[in-house]
């Protein structure tokens, strides 16, 4: 997942991004998983660049609510995913290797193991 679609996840989660110089702010910060902040730590310059004034349109990106209309999930919202190690507890039904690495636990897909990691505290 490259810096683009990476921002337009976070702000599908409900997450604000700014750059302030080389400083990169997140808000609401409670909304941040491990594995969010791992590929945010990642791909930091690139979403700085991302995030200056008027990159998204000379990319020719789509709005954030064009996205949301997309039923692909990322394997960082699922209940089976293990952010450290970057794993897949799933991956048998998933189709996916154990060890996902960031591009894969990042990229938007479409996964017939997929569990929304919301529902672990639902109990």
């Amino acid at each position: 997942m490259g810096a683009h679609e990476l921002l337009l996840h976070l702000r599908g989660a409900g997450l604000d991004l700014a750059a302030e110089g080389d400083r990169l702010t997140v808000a609401p910060r409670e909304l941040l998983t491990d594995a969010m902040r791992a590929a945010i730590k990642m791909h930091k310059p690139a979403l700085l660049e991302a995030l200056r004034p008027g990159a998204e349109e000379a990319a020719g990106c789509a709005a954030v609510g064009d996205s949301v209309l997309d039923d692909r999930i990322v394997c960082t919202d699922c209940l089976h995913f293990r952010p450290n190690g970057m794993q897949c507890r799933n991956r048998w039904v998933a189709g996916v290797p154990r060890e996902l690495g960031a591009d894969l636990a990042t990229k938007p897909q479409r996964c017939p193991g997929f569990r929304a990691a919301a529902a672990r505290h639902a109990h």
